[in-house]
Order: C-alpha cells, then structure tokens, then sequence
C-alpha cells in the first residue's frame, strides 16, 4: 500500500486561501536614524596616565593586625577534669 504525499491527500488541504498577509507594511520609510552622530569628536583620553605606581602599596598605614596579646590564654584553668565536675555539680 503506496504511502499517500501531502499533495495527493484530498483530506488534508494546504490551505491556499490562507494569505501572508500583505497589508502588513515593512515599514520601508523608517529611517536608520541619520541624524545619530557617530562621535567622531569623542577623544581616546591620551592625557589620562597609566598609573606611573603599578606596584599599588599595600596599606602600608594598615599595621599587622596583632594576635590579640592582650588575650589572656587562662594558664589557671584547672587541667583536671575531676576537679571541674565536681564544681559544676
């Protein structure tokens, strides 16, 4: 049994009726807009420096951020643990 094309399926049309629509205008009277300058008059900024100190610091105001010595480290906590459930208990 020969498969049937679109074209000879007499119950499937192709819609010839169907327009693409053609009052729907390309617009072709907008403009690309002319009167936009390209800034030919825009400078590059020669006079701008390129940043004479690469090295950039780094904050030497900034100290060294100290490990808290003030901190004490509670060399008198006892190191025994009888002693410390005892006094929680």
């Amino acid at each position: 049994m020969p498969q049937p094309s679109d074209a000879s399926n007499p119950q499937m049309p192709q819609n010839p009726q169907m327009p693409q629509n053609p009052q729907m205008p390309q617009n072709p009277q907008m403009p690309q807009n002319p009167q936009m300058p390209q800034f030919p008059q825009m400078p590059q900024f020669p006079q701008m420096p390129k940043n004479p100190n690469p090295q950039m610091p780094k904050n030497p105001q900034m100290p060294q951020m100290p490990q808290n010595p003030q901190m004490p480290q509670f060399p008198e906590m006892p190191q025994n643990p009888e002693i410390c459930l005892k006094t929680l208990r």
